[in-house]
């Protein structure tokens, strides 16, 4: 089985069923990609002792974990992983390897095929150099607001996303230090399955004044 966050559930909210974060549509791509590419991950008879309805489940869904590694870097860092759970049993023998390469293997190239999604590019201050930590905040048209991504240390991002129609603004809080916020224009952006990837430089090229709440 593919099992995609959350793992747990967050806020007080319900504690059954369900529990999506804020990428919740690419997180169930991903695991339907691995799954549907498996020899056997969507057959339920392959391990009668555990049915998942094509081959996937949302973690918290199954059984809810504190602490879990795929919660915990969706939350502090721009990963994006899921759990994958290759084996009716949990110690095979050293023998069922190479069968278990044959039966993952399309698999695992389809998944790693999947970082060409989304959105990716620099952002870079007036003066031309790469911005550090700005974050970039990416919005559907119907309102929904992704999980925002971090620059490197060098400006680059990454942002995975499905096929639609995204707002995207690239920000950076110097509040403590120079008391604004520097952001760039807000650049629509088309992601489809014919142009997967878009490539797109953001320029921060406004300031705004910190208010008390920035602070």
């Amino acid at each position: 089985v593919a099992s995609y966050p959350y793992d747990d559930y967050k806020d007080n909210q319900k504690q059954y069923g369900v529990h999506r974060t804020p990428d919740h549509r690419f997180f169930k791509h991903l695991a339907t990609t691995y799954a549907i590419n498996h020899e056997t991950m969507m057959d339920q008879f392959v391990c009668p002792a555990w049915r998942f309805e094509n081959g996937i489940t949302n973690g918290a869904d199954w059984y809810s974990i504190d602490g879990g590694l795929q919660d915990f870097n969706y939350h502090f860092s721009n990963d994006m992983e899921i759990t994958l759970e290759l084996s009716c049993c949990k110690y095979p023998q050293r023998y069922y390897l190479n069968r278990e390469w044959e039966r993952n293997k399309d698999s695992l190239l389809e998944y790693i095929q999947q970082v060409h999604r989304g959105i990716k590019g620099l952002v870079t201050d007036t003066s031309g150099l790469g911005v550090a930590g700005a974050e970039i905040v990416v919005a559907e048209n119907t309102g929904a607001v992704a999980k925002t991504v971090t620059t490197s240390s060098r400006g680059e991002f990454w942002k995975l996303l499905l096929p639609g129609q995204y707002r995207v603004t690239a920000y950076q809080n110097l509040c403590s230090t120079g008391g604004v916020i520097l952001h760039s224009e807000t650049i629509d952006i088309i992601v489809t399955e014919d142009r997967p990837l878009v490539v797109q430089d953001m320029l921060m090229d406004f300031a705004v004044p910190c208010d008390n709440k920035l602070k």
